[in-house]
């Protein structure tokens, strides 16, 4: 727990840092950021970007791997997982939770505090950031 403080200022550093470089892109509709309410407050545990499609994902993480940046997708949703498909059920096929699963990703601002560093340093790949 003494970490966690300067965890958590390294984190929303990082946060920052990535939610300013792709302020451009969403401006030019490549891609969403987080919206954080202005009456909320996070702690930067991940960052996430929205892009159109799962190709344009794809592609994307796939540069900013090039470039030494970490990108996952883990999402994926309940209905369509192994424990969902044995013991749930769905109304429909859920095509808006399956659209977002497909174009969601989170930009790795986990701090590896068994290393001290952050998982993730590098600055964004210019193609996408403008």
């Amino acid at each position: 727990m003494d970490e966690a403080d300067d965890i958590t200022r390294r984190r929303m550093q990082l946060w920052d840092t990535y939610h300013a470089a792709f302020a451009d892109a969403e401006r030019a509709g490549k891609l969403r950021r987080p919206v954080v309410p202005p009456h909320c407050v996070h702690n930067a545990h991940m960052y996430y970007l929205l892009l159109p499609s799962l190709e344009q994902r794809s592609r994307f993480i796939s540069e900013m791997e090039s470039a030494g940046m970490s990108c996952v997708f883990h999402y994926v949703p309940l209905h369509s997982s192994p424990a969902g498909r044995s013991y749930g059920r769905a109304s429909g096929d859920l095509q808006v939770t399956q659209d977002l699963a497909d174009r969601w990703f989170d930009c790795r601002c986990g701090w590896d505090s068994s290393r001290g560093r952050r998982r993730s340093s590098r600055r964004p790949a210019r193609s996408w950031t403008g």
